[in-house]
């Protein structure tokens, strides 16, 4: 716009907004280097992109200093306009980035669906792990209250048989000998 502007009237002050992109240029290209992904497409075009611009700024700063020229500036500059040559260069840079837009897309598309997935599989494994964890430890809690709740039942049976005269009870299988110590001390008192 401001190069037009310029090739118009022949007035600096219209190639201000020109002169402030060209300054530009090289910090945005960096960031757009910097951004780019890991994929093919984009390592492919950067370069094709870099030299599109650099065709694109040498066309637009001939037809400046075409109209510079004193010697029929604004005739020589709008001839060069008039091949289109500049306009064919600027919509091969517009491809370019509408080829890393969708590149940049197609990979956005993909991480957030491999997220999706992600998320889907977590939430499987909270819904049913969770609850299975919970079955577990209630089973093995039970088998444990069980293995330590049986022997002393069976010894408190033995001993209530013996409290009523029963001589002949048989002590439960597995018994230590510690438990008989303790049962046969506490009829000894």
């Amino acid at each position: 716009t401001g190069q037009r502007g310029f090739l118009l009237t022949g007035v600096d002050i219209y190639l201000e907004p020109y002169e402030r992109a060209v300054g530009g240029l090289p910090k945005a290209l960096e960031e757009l280097d910097s951004l780019a992904g890991d994929g093919r497409t984009d390592k492919a075009l950067l370069p094709v992109l870099r030299a599109r611009i650099t065709d694109k700024l040498a066309e637009l700063n001939q037809t400046i200093t075409l109209r510079r020229s004193p010697d029929d500036g604004f005739r020589l500059a709008l001839e060069v306009v008039k091949t289109d040559k500049g306009k064919q260069m600027m919509d091969g840079v517009r491809a370019i980035l509408s080829q890393l837009k969708d590149a940049e897309t197609a990979e956005q598309t993909r991480l957030t669906e491999k997220a999706e997935r992600a998320e889907k599989m977590l939430r499987i494994v909270v819904l049913v792990g969770i609850p299975l964890v919970a079955i577990i430890m209630a089973v093995l809690g039970l088998m444990t209250a069980r293995s330590i709740s049986r022997p002393v039942n069976q010894i408190g049976e033995a001993a209530r048989r013996i409290a009523l005269g029963d001589l002949q009870v048989d002590l439960p299988k597995g018994a230590s000998t510690e438990e008989i110590r303790t049962l046969a001390m506490s009829f000894g008192s």
